[in-house]
């Protein structure tokens, strides 16, 4: 294979992998009322990064650390959009937890064990305020 023809055949499987803000969006809002379940990437369950995973096409790490260490463009949480990715630490040491920024200080998410995919608030919020972690945009 020559040169040009990787790379020609490199960009190809690039574009196939990126994902649009309104893919993500539509994405994430059917998955509303879907059960958390530890470690589970969908389409029937999710955990917080499986969420994301999930509606990224499997084009992002799996992990919420991962995915907030990735090669996604650092985003300020001002310049937050619809479909950006917010990292929280709601352990206590470091990134723990992965959201999907809905729009209007609002966001998607996984939250626990006994509960399900759904929008909260976290603009002016006691809670997720003070724990914002970062941002990362995943897509083009």
């Amino acid at each position: 294979m020559s040169k040009l023809s990787f790379l020609i055949c490199l960009f190809l499987f690039a574009l196939t992998q990126s994902v649009t803000q309104k893919a993500v969006i539509d994405c994430v809002r059917k998955q509303l009322g879907k059960p958390y379940v530890y470690g589970a990437a969908g389409p029937s369950s999710f955990d917080c990064s499986g969420l994301a995973y999930y509606c990224h096409n499997s084009g992002i790490p799996r992990t919420a650390s991962a995915q907030a260490a990735g090669n996604g463009k650092s985003i300020a949480k001002a310049n937050v959009q619809s479909g950006d990715l917010m990292f929280w630490n709601t352990s206590g040491s470091g990134v723990s937890h992965t959201t999907i920024c809905s729009g209007s200080g609002k966001m998607i998410h996984a939250p626990k064990t006994g509960d399900v995919v759904k929008e909260v608030s976290y603009k002016g919020n006691s809670y997720w305020e003070p724990r914002f972690v970062s941002a990362k945009r995943y897509w083009s």
